[in-house]
C-alpha cells in the first residue's frame, strides 16, 4: 500500500497543476528450467520501452519514473534484492557506449548499482577510466586476481602455494586502491575454480571468495550463448538474495543485461551490489566464511548459499 501511496501521489499533484482531467561456474547443475510464460515475457519486454506508460491504469509512471521513487535501501524487506556482477573489468578503455557502459547505465536507469570484478593486469591495459565511470554510478568494485591464473585450468596457478596467490590476489587489491580509492570486499577467483592453497590467501587478505550462478551455468563468456539465451539462464537463477555472474566485455550480455532490468524490475527486483546484498539481508561481512564460495542468500532461511550448488 505504501508503494502504491508512492507511485499515485506525483501523478494526482501533477493533475491538479494542470488543472485537467535491467567465468560462471562451469560445474554448476542445472536445477530450474525457464517456464514458458517467462519465455513469453522474454519476448515481450523485451519489444516494450521503459518510457512506455499503460494508458489503462490511473496510477502508471514508466519503469524510469518508478525507479526513482522506490527506496529499496530503506525498505530492503519490500523487494527481491539481487546482485548483478561482471567479471574481467575493465574490458575498454574509455567509456563511449561500450558493452560495459550500456551494462552500467542499463542498472543505473533504475536505481541499482552492481559489481565489478578487476583483473589486476587489465587495469593495467586498458586503465581506470571505465572503472571511475562504474563508481560514479555506485558500483562496487571486486578483486579477481591480477594475472586470472586458474588453479584448476593453467598449469602455473595449480602449482602456486598459498604464499604465491596471496602475493598475486594482494597486487591486485592494492592497484584497485590506488586506481579507484574502492578497497575490494570480495575476491573472485579465475575461472571460480579454488583449492586450499587459495582460500588460505583469500584468508590472509580478508577476502571471502564470491561465485554466482548457483542454479545453472550462463556461459555468457562464449560467443555461441546468444543475447536471448543469457536472458533465460539468468532468470532461471534469479532469486531474493542471487548473485549473478556475467562477463561485461560483449554486446551479447549488454543487450541481454538491458532486457533483464526491465523483465527483472517489474517482477519486484532492486540491483545492489554483493556488499549490499548481504548486508541488506542482515550478514555481518565480519561473519562471512573463508573456506568456501559463497553463491548469496537463502531467501527461506536466510542464510548464506555456499558451496557448489543451491
Amino acid at each position: 500500500m505504501k508503494k502504491l501511496i508512492c507511485l499515485v501521489l506525483p501523478a494526482v499533484m501533477l493533475f491538479c497543476s494542470v488543472g485537467c482531467g535491467s567465468d560462471d561456474i562451469g560445474s554448476a547443475n542445472t536445477s530450474s528450467n525457464i517456464t514458458s510464460s517467462k519465455v513469453e515475457s522474454i519476448d515481450k519486454n523485451s519489444s516494450t520501452s521503459s518510457d512506455v506508460t499503460d494508458e489503462s491504469s490511473d496510477d502508471s509512471t514508466s519503469s524510469k519514473e518508478e525507479a526513482t521513487v522506490d527506496d529499496w535501501r530503506t525498505h530492503p524487506e519490500d523487494f527481491k534484492l539481487i546482485a548483478l556482477t561482471y567479471d574481467d573489468a575493465p574490458s575498454f578503455s574509455d567509456t563511449n557506449g561500450n558493452s560495459t557502459v550500456r551494462i552500467i547505465d542499463a542498472i543505473n536507469k533504475y536505481d541499482g548499482r552492481g559489481t565489478l570484478f578487476v583483473v589486476g593486469r587489465t587495469l593495467q591495459k586498458n586503465g581506470k577510466a571505465l572503472l571511475e565511470y562504474a563508481a560514479q554510478k555506485g558500483f562496487e568494485m571486486g578483486n579477481h586476481t591480477y594475472s586470472h591464473q586458474s588453479v584448476s585450468t593453467s598449469e602455473v596457478g595449480k602449482s602456486w602455494s598459498a604464499a604465491e596467490h596471496f602475493e598475486d590476489f594482494n597486487r591486485c587489491q592494492e592497484l584497485i586502491v590506488s586506481e579507484t580509492g574502492q578497497t575490494p570486499k570480495f575476491l573472485r577467483p579465475a575461472g571460480v575454480h579454488t583449492n586450499e592453497e587459495l582460500y588460505l590467501a583469500a584468508s590472509s587478505l580478508g577476502l571471502p571468495c564470491v561465485s554466482g550462478n548457483c542454479k545453472r551455468a550462463v556461459s555468457d563468456y562464449s560467443s555461441s550463448t546468444s543475447a536471448d539465451m543469457i536472458v533465460e539462464r539468468v532468470l532461471a537463477n534469479a532469486f531474493d538474495g542471487a548473485i549473478i555472474l556475467l562477463h561485461g566485455n560483449n554486446a551479447r550480455t549488454a543487450e541481454a543485461t538491458e532486457r533483464l532490468c526491465e523483465i527483472l524490475y517489474n517482477d519486484g527486483y532492486r540491483f545492489c551490489t554483493v556488499s549490499e546484498l548481504f548486508e541488506l539481508h542482515g550478514i555481518d561481512y565480519n561473519d562471512l566464511p573463508f573456506n568456501t564460495m559463497l553463491y548469496g542468500v537463502d531467501p527461506e532461511t536466510g542464510e548464506v548459499i555456499t558451496g557448489k550448488k543451491y
